[in-house]
């Protein structure tokens, strides 16, 4: 096995050196053609220029480009250096360009063409990443392309970097680090050796037959796995092009596909979706196949581009962690099965228990995978990866060591073909039927109106979870909730029929077009939900006539308690703290901070506003001395108890004592009109009351005295 830059460039059956490589068309801007021979040496150019900066192996480079010939050459340069490069996505905001440049400790950051030279003609994300980086102290640099002259030159605000002698990457050498997307917490970084994706191009090119007559419209951007590994990597291992606009457009797809006529392309479903809405070029193209990958395809979707673009579409079955593809549908003759994402190809694929055993064949459990294509392992996160992968060394069985845990559920059919049944930290749970939300999408995308759709689990008292789903309508379909549940009825069983459905323009995704469950959930459900079981709980509070808390040492009290509803409530705990001073071992005398276990480990998404009030309230009757808040007022309550119940007595007539009742205008003969024109000038109003009744300020002496005669009373 070879390194990256090395395999792509090295002599092979079908390889010319002077055949296309990389096209640019209009949409780039600077429409150009470079050839595997001219991207060599661009390659080899900006490899001299890393060299000259000195960089230790292993050193991180950040990339901060949209999809260009930059891009393409900066990534393998810094690979072939022996760097390990770390593409960013260029809209990021500063604080997110901030996190991953700290956390793979990157040294250097390219950013495009005249960022530091003209910021004002900069892009957003551009000045975003330039200045995390300075933040930061990483060194920038732009990255020029001279089209003519088929170089990439490296420069900082002082100019070109110099040239300098490289230096060589071994197969084992970490080419490439990327970040899961963190749906389960923050995200993982996910090292990739030069093996790792070279074993990966092999694969791809093997399940789709890339040649040198290949042609590919790259759709996906370079800065995820899917774009880099499949559409631009794996297509120039085959000997074919890969034509690279700067981001998917759906105004020029057909044209620019047309133009430089592409066979193939691999996207998201949710590109497929927009194409599939676009007017057909006529002719239409001479497409070679189809490829689907990075989320769901619906059976409906499948057949939907199959009928309109007359080519297979084979879905694939891919993630970070495996330098990309693992499964796949098959090329004629060979099957290809909707619904499924095929079979291994070049990688081993099990279907194994919480223990490491094989499933029967049907029966679900976690997808797991193994070869050379698989991550070493997340960098720095031992748990993740005791949690990710069955190892001797964790005491796994020896016939399981080194398979990755996908997290994923599913079955191999009697074909040995890939069902997937969702994620299993994404299964919902109704009362211990275990429901998976992939079965849900599917009914809903076969029912007609429907275009994208997406389950979730909502938590419910009764029934733990319920099903929800989000649904976006074709712009001709007249469906509510009502109707979309009966078209239901006949493809699910009751209890997997949504119970809520959120009926929308567009549902929420990643920059590469996925959908991230849980993030759908807390924008359709979460926000709504929890407003409404907040209300329910004032209520219920409300409807609580209780005198509330007696104890002796509070008596005649009000104390006022600041509520905070996080976002994650009821999975958060509510945040409470006294707006009063209170003199008691468990609240803090200074800031009002309550040390109540339930507002902190203990907490569980059974309680309510007016349980954890009712706990509140017990805490002040049974104070907790051996667990404070304020240990000097714990110790005294400890050491001197009648002293500590006559200062607890004193602050409450100090600082909680009730408010006086209000005064009404009508019970002092006064009209409301003329008590609210003071009280929106900002006086409190039983002063402007008293002083009213003072001045006699009625009937016909109004029109005598003055407002400044009033203002003056009420400023004494």
């Amino acid at each position: 096995m070879t390194t990256l830059a090395s395999t792509l460039f090295a002599p092979r059956t079908g390889f010319d050196s002077q055949a296309l490589a990389v096209e640019l068309p209009a949409s780039s801007g600077t429409p150009a053609q470079f050839t595997f021979a001219q991207l060599e040496r661009m390659v080899k150019h900006v490899q001299g220029q890393l060299a000259a900066l000195n960089f230790a192996s292993g050193t991180t480079v950040s990339i901060s480009l949209i999809n260009n010939a930059e891009f393409v050459a900066v990534f393998l340069a810094t690979a072939e250096q022996g760097l390990v490069a770390a593409p960013l996505n260029p809209n990021y905001k500063e604080s997110e360009v901030s996190f991953y440049l700290d956390d793979t400790k990157s040294q250097l950051l390219v950013v495009p063409s005249g960022t530091l030279r003209n910021p004002a003609s900069a892009s957003e994300g551009a000045l975003a990443a330039v200045a995390a980086a300075k933040a930061l102290n990483v060194r920038i640099v732009e990255a020029v392309l001279d089209a003519q002259q088929a170089k990439i030159w490296l420069q900082d605000a002082d100019g070109p970097l110099s040239i300098a002698e490289t230096s060589t990457a071994w197969p084992d050498h970490t080419a490439l680090v990327l970040h899961t997307s963190g749906t389960t917490g923050r995200p993982k970084a996910v090292p990739l050796t030069h093996t790792n994706l070279v074993t990966s191009m092999h694969n791809i090119r093997g399940t789709y037959d890339l040649s040198a007559q290949d042609k590919t419209y790259l759709v996906m951007p370079l800065f995820h796995v899917h774009g880099l590994v499949c559409g631009l990597l794996s297509a120039l291992f085959g000997g074919g092009s890969v034509v690279i606009p700067p981001r998917f457009s759906a105004k020029v797809f057909w044209e620019e596909l047309v133009n430089a006529q592409a066979n193939w392309y691999t996207a998201v479903p949710t590109i497929h979706q927009i194409i599939l809405g676009l007017d057909k070029p006529n002719p239409m193209p001479k497409l070679r196949f189809v490829r689907s990958c990075s989320s769901s395809l619906s059976p409906s979707t499948f057949t939907a581009l199959e009928e309109a673009l007359q080519v297979p579409v084979l879905e694939a079955y891919a993630m970070t962690e495996a330098a990309h593809q693992m499964c796949s549908n098959c090329l004629p003759p060979g099957k290809r099965k909707p619904g499924t994402v095929g079979i291994g190809h070049g990688v081993e694929v099990r279907i194994l228990d919480g223990q490491g055993k094989e499933v029967p064949q049907g029966q679900d459990g976690e997808v797991c995978v193994r070869g050379k294509n698989v991550t070493p392992g997340y960098l720095n996160n031992d748990k993740a990866n005791r949690d990710s992968f069955f190892r001797a060394e964790y005491g796994n069985p020896a016939d399981v060591d080194g398979f990755l845990r996908t997290g994923d559920q599913g079955r191999k059919d009697e074909d040995g073909y890939l069902v997937l049944t969702g994620r299993i930290k994404e299964l919902i749970n109704r009362s211990g039927e275990k429901i998976s939300p992939l079965e849900i999408d599917s009914a809903l995308l076969a029912v007609p109106g429907i275009k994208e759709a997406v389950s979730f689990g909502m938590p419910d008292e009764i029934y733990g979870e319920l099903v929800g789903a989000a649904v976006v309508l074709d712009s001709h379909a007249q469906l509510d909730q009502a109707a979309i549940q009966e078209a239901l009825s006949s493809k699910l069983i009751k209890f997997k029929i949504p119970n809520k459905i959120f009926i929308t323009d567009s549902i929420p995704k990643t920059a590469t077009g996925k959908i991230q469950r849980r993030n759908v959930a807390a924008t359709f459900f979460m926000a709504n939900a929890r407003l409404n079981r907040v209300m329910r709980e004032i209520a219920a509070c409300e409807r609580d006539k209780s005198d509330g808390i007696a104890v002796q040492m509070v008596d005649d009290g009000l104390f006022k308690v600041d509520i905070v509803v996080p976002e994650g409530y009821p999975f958060q705990p509510l945040k409470m703290r006294f707006i009063s001073k209170v003199y008691h071992p468990n609240v803090s005398s200074q800031s009002g901070a309550i040390c109540l276990d339930i507002l902190k480990d203990q907490w569980t998404p059974i309680y309510t506003l007016k349980s954890t009030l009712m706990s509140l309230r017990s805490l002040l009757c049974s104070p907790e001395p051996n667990d404070p808040q304020d240990a000097e007022v714990a110790r005294h309550y400890t050491s001197d108890f009648a002293s500590y119940e006559q200062t607890a007595r004193e602050w409450t007539h100090k600082y909680a004592a009730p408010d006086p009742p209000q005064t009404t205008a009508k019970e002092q003969g006064l009209r409301d009109a003329d008590v609210a024109r003071f009280v929106n000038m900002g006086f409190e109003r039983n002063k402007v009351i008293e002083v009213l009744d003072r001045l006699d300020y009625r009937n016909d002496r109004v029109r005598q005295i003055s407002d400044d005669t009033v203002t003056e009373a009420l400023l004494k």
